[in-house]
């Protein structure tokens, strides 16, 4: 059925790999992540599918070295059955996405290995999800920065919420397979991520907020109901001094 392609990523070989998802042939309810790979010139070599138990949609792609393994970020529904390509338990309330993580090798067969999930035990919102390597490049020290809107505690997130949505930055160690550092910030009401940039030392998150000030926030509302909140958060420090070596705006 439905091909839905969402993202692009030029491999190091100049190949195109498509990601998104698809509805299996005959279930037009039920998606799949799927990944097709492209030769410069547009030609398809080959067509993977990927699959949870509840919907699958792949983010992000990185190569973990020049022309060799790869390391998949998909939003995903799963409630721990068999069966399926996703063999990690679920991060998150039933119904509800968590970040599926896994490897292939180079033609797109997954490795028995490396599979996880990041979460915070209730509803995280990866429509707004964004992913990027630092320094923008391939495999940059192993490093992969997954910026979110989350709101409940547990699992990987570890700090209170602030209010009804907040912002959630997540350091992924995609070698070690593991997350690194995790942070939170926000105000009393809803903060919605759209957009991050990461350079060599610091992380830049864009998105919206209607929260007056409080929390983390120390601007008010300068028009309307919401405004666009930045924040830059500080990398390469510990997660015990991440907290103190933020800039709110």
């Amino acid at each position: 059925n439905n091909i839905n392609p969402r993202y692009i990523t030029q491999l190091s070989n100049g190949n195109l790999l498509i990601t998104g998802y698809g509805h299996p042939a005959g279930d037009g309810t039920k998606r799949e992540g799927v990944a097709i790979l492209c030769n410069a010139g547009g030609t398809q070599q080959s067509f993977k599918t990927y699959t949870s138990s509840g919907p699958c949609e792949i983010i992000s792609v990185r190569e973990i070295s020049p022309g060799g393994d790869q390391v998949y970020f998909a939003k995903s529904q799963h409630n721990n059955t068999a069966g399926f390509s996703r063999t990690v338990s679920s991060k998150s309330v039933t119904g509800q996405n968590d970040i599926w993580v896994f490897k292939t090798d180079n033609a797109g067969t997954l490795l028995g290995s490396g599979q996880n999930a990041i979460g915070s035990g209730g509803e995280i919102l990866p429509e707004q999800l964004v992913i990027q390597c630092s320094n923008n490049g391939f495999y940059a020290n192993s490093k992969a920065y997954i910026f979110l809107q989350a709101q409940n505690t547990g699992y990987d997130r570890t700090e209170a919420g602030q209010g009804s949505y907040d912002y959630w930055m997540v350091e992924y160690d995609y070698i070690l397979n593991t997350v690194t550092k995790e942070k939170s910030f926000g105000g009393s009401g809803t903060e919605m991520s759209k957009a991050l940039f990461v350079d060599a030392n610091s992380a830049f998150l864009f998105g919206n907020s209607n929260s007056p000030l409080s929390g983390d926030k120390t601007d008010a509302i300068k028009a309307g109901t919401a405004d666009l909140w930045v924040v830059k958060a500080c990398l390469g420090v510990t997660a015990a001094t991440i907290a103190n070596a933020v800039y709110k705006h």
